[in-house]
């Protein structure tokens, strides 16, 4: 573009270090592939600069950010661009300092804080200094700039506040500027550059105050749709369009690539997306029904890429590649909405990517569709609809403890209860709950989040997990000050869950007197219907004694087979992968708190299995009992069991 020499004249601030590592990050920010039209854009908009940082600078506003840490001249202090401002007695040095801070705390270019802060009465004369100095023209005119603003695919009207871009077209309705409140980021600049690469799309400097006006306009207008945003962009794919896909996966474009990812695993049903480079190649596993089955295998050379493009759409720093990172974002695969939860992990062969589909659809309205037993049922619905208590459900990652949550929520009367959820993240999103999302880079944990919801005069209060003392505690004063609350526990089985709260040392008489109902669960293979068949015990007996299940382990879980009797099993279909199973099924074990466990709890010789014999003798079902009466009904087999109960 006709701008790149002129862009960085007012940045210099001498030589030495500083201008080497300056011209190291323009060239790399100038060879730097775009895996997607929108890549280097999403970066800008997401990447938190380390602006007082003297390592590697990512960028032209790092380099104008740094300062001398013992610096005693104003010079040494604020080098390029700032310095030139004060020069010009535009800025003074306290502002420039307090700008930095600012610049730092916020994850926002330093430019874009200048011009952003209420307090810098000298913005419109910035403004017209840097256009003059950069020879851009500076545009004022809402009424003329107003028929100029389109969006893309990439930058809808939604996603210009926070990029800070505008894209403008010419008379001929072709987009020849774009419009931008920090003419110094260079990482937007490479992107139109990506993204126009057959024509010159020149830019344009826009008064903060004019931009932010604009938007405003085109909202009320009603051309931003902040719904259809958050929904998520579809993806499509047919049947016979899939079949072409994967023949031709290496001559795909990244974009296409990942959407195609995305449809095949949500057609698989598969829960979560597991792309890991190796040594010699990159490979796609997806998990379906909780066991991971390789899907694809990739040329190792697209490992960059895709991980790039997946970290751009679900808002992570496309340049922090030694640090993991956390993500999510919405897509509508074949009709159905599907959130996506995004953890990158950086390993010796690049980064991994993990994606957590989380499908809507698939969400259970109500407790009578998990499947529990009837007398659990029954006992659920009690401390759903009591006036207090507090209602624990454990179990490992993955077990479907976030599915029973929602299901208790879902069921309650919300028109005429107050209900508040703080969650870490939030994975669905309730009509009629109010969901708070846990943000520890300022503070927001589970304790402090708990502590602002009972301020909310809440009915029920949902706490994603309990992971310390504190949250525990909190959590335990909520239920007995007059609040149903709802909470995850890591332990193995239902009575554990009194174990665990008295480790995490809360009081005896206030586990006893806050806790109602514990529930622990487990998800389970269901047989496939497709290819479902029948065989003997004695058959059965021979798969297990060659999965190394001897009949002492058999006896130590109180499993009985019958030789003589047939038992069903999935010979393995095109449906099922191969593999017997198709869907999972949950099994509970519900401890219900009573007066006979209360005075257990609070004696001085207190034992657990104790407690967990009373619980059986009153009729509690144990995980394992649940599962083995699913396999008499035909459910699963005797091998899923113990694989998954098998040490509950």
């Amino acid at each position: 573009m006709a701008m790149d020499e002129t862009l960085l004249s007012p940045l210099s601030g001498g030589s030495g270090p500083d201008s080497t590592r300056l011209e190291a990050t323009v060239e790399e920010a100038s060879s730097t592939p775009a895996a997607a039209v929108d890549e280097t854009l999403q970066a800008a908009a997401t990447d938190p600069l380390p602006v007082s940082s003297l390592n590697v600078a990512n960028s032209v506003d790092d380099f104008l950010a740094i300062r001398a840490p013992s610096g005693r001249t104003v010079e040494e202090r604020f080098p390029g661009l700032i310095m030139a401002l004060i020069e010009q007695q535009l800025l003074t040095p306290q502002d420039a300092e307090k700008l930095i801070q600012h610049a730092d705390n916020s994850g926002k270019t330093l430019f874009r804080v200048l011009v952003e802060e209420p307090t810098i009465r000298s913005v419109d004369k910035i403004c017209e200094w840097v256009a003059e100095k950069l020879g851009i023209p500076l545009l004022s005119s809402e009424t003329l700039l107003l028929p100029r603003v389109v969006e893309t695919e990439w930058l809808p009207f939604s996603r210009m506040e926070d990029f800070g871009l505008l894209l403008l077209e010419n008379e001929q309705g072709e987009i020849s500027q774009y419009g931008v409140i920090d003419p110094y980021d260079l990482r937007i600049r490479d992107t139109i550059s990506d993204c126009f690469s057959e024509r010159e799309v020149n830019p344009v400097l826009i008064h903060p105050q004019l931009f932010f006006s604009l938007l405003q306009r085109i909202r009320s207008q009603g051309r931003a749709d902040p719904v259809e945003a958050e929904a998520g962009i579809a993806i499509d794919i047919s049947a016979e369009e899939a079949v072409v896909l994967r023949e031709r996966m290496d001559t795909l474009d990244i974009p296409r690539m990942v959407n195609y990812l995305l449809h095949r695993a949500a057609t698989q049903v598969a829960s979560d997306i597991h792309v890991e480079p190796t040594e010699e190649l990159l490979m796609v596993r997806n998990r379906v029904d909780g066991i991971l089955h390789e899907d694809t295998t990739l040329p190792k050379a697209l490992c960059k890429e895709i991980a790039s493009r997946i970290k751009i759409i679900s808002g992570m720093d496309v340049a922090e590649k030694r640090r993991p990172q956390d993500g999510r974002f919405a897509r509508v695969v074949n009709g159905k909405p599907i959130d996506v939860r995004v953890s990158s992990f950086p390993t010796v062969y690049g980064e991994k990517i993990v994606m957590r589909l989380l499908d809507k659809s698939t969400l259970q309205p109500s407790p009578e569709h998990l499947g529990l037993l009837e007398r659990d049922l029954r006992i659920l619905k009690e401390k759903i609809s009591a006036p207090f208590g507090m209602v624990m459900i454990s179990g490992p990652t993955g077990s479907g403890k976030t599915t029973t949550l929602y299901s208790c929520l879902g069921s309650i009367d919300k028109e005429k209860k107050n209900v508040l959820t703080v969650e870490d993240p939030v994975e669905y999103r309730l009509n009629g709950v109010h969901q708070m999302q846990v943000n520890n880079k300022i503070g927001l944990n589970f304790a402090s989040g708990l502590r602002t919801i009972l301020r909310q005069d809440p009915d029920i209060v949902m706490v994603g997990e309990c992971r310390d003392q504190e949250t525990a505690a909190m959590a335990v004063q909520a239920s007995l000050t007059g609040h149903i609350v709802f909470s995850t526990i890591h332990t193995n089985d239902a009575v554990g869950v009194v174990t665990r709260l008295l480790d995490m040392k809360i009081e005896p008489f206030l586990v006893s007197s806050a806790l109602t109902l514990s529930i622990a669960q487990r998800l389970v293979r269901k047989i496939c219907p497709h290819c479902k068949t029948e065989i003997s015990g004695a058959e059965v007996l021979q798969q297990l004694r060659r999965e190394g299940i001897s009949l002492e382990r058999l006896s130590a879980l109180e499993i009985e087979i019958d030789p003589a009797l047939g038992y069903a099993q999935g010979s393995g279909c095109s449906y099922c992968r191969d593999s017997g199973y198709l869907g999972r099924q949950a099994t509970f074990e519900l401890f219900e708190m009573s007066n006979e466990a209360r005075r257990l709890i609070l004696s001085d010789d207190f034992n657990v299995d104790a407690l967990r014999a009373m619980a059986i003798e009153s009729g509690m079902t144990t995980l394992i009992r649940h599962g083995l009466g699913l396999v008499e009904e035909e459910v699963t087999t005797f091998s899923e069991i113990i694989r998954v109960l098998g040490e509950c």
